[in-house]
C-alpha cells in the first residue's frame, strides 16, 4: 500500500513539474488549428425543381416513419397519432 501511494505521489509531482515548466517557459498547450475560409466560396445553383425533389424525399421518409412507428405501437397495444401533410410537390416552397 505504501509503495502504491508513493508511486501515485510521484506521478502527481511529475505532472505538476511538466505543467509548471511549460508555464514558466512561456509555452502553452497546442491550440486547435484556426479555420480560415477560402476567399471565394464556391457557388451553388439550386433550382425550384431541386427544392421540390428534396421536399418529396423528406415527405416520403416522414410517411415511412409514421407507418413504422404506427406498426410498432400497434404491436404493443397502443396508438401512435401523427399527421402526414401529403405530397411535398403540392406545396412548393
Amino acid at each position: 500500500m505504501t509503495r502504491f501511494a508513493s508511486l501515485r505521489g510521484l506521478g502527481a509531482v511529475m505532472v505538476a513539474v511538466v505543467g509548471f515548466s511549460q508555464v514558466l517557459s512561456g509555452r502553452s498547450a497546442p491550440a486547435a488549428p484556426e479555420y480560415v475560409a477560402s476567399a471565394v466560396a464556391p457557388s451553388l445553383d439550386i433550382t425550384r425543381q431541386d427544392v421540390i425533389a428534396s421536399n418529396a424525399k423528406v415527405s416520403q421518409a416522414h410517411a415511412a416513419l409514421i407507418a413504422m412507428w404506427g406498426a410498432d405501437f400497434n404491436r404493443i397495444g397502443r396508438r401512435f397519432a401523427a399527421s402526414c401533410t401529403g405530397d411535398a410537390s403540392e406545396h412548393p416552397t
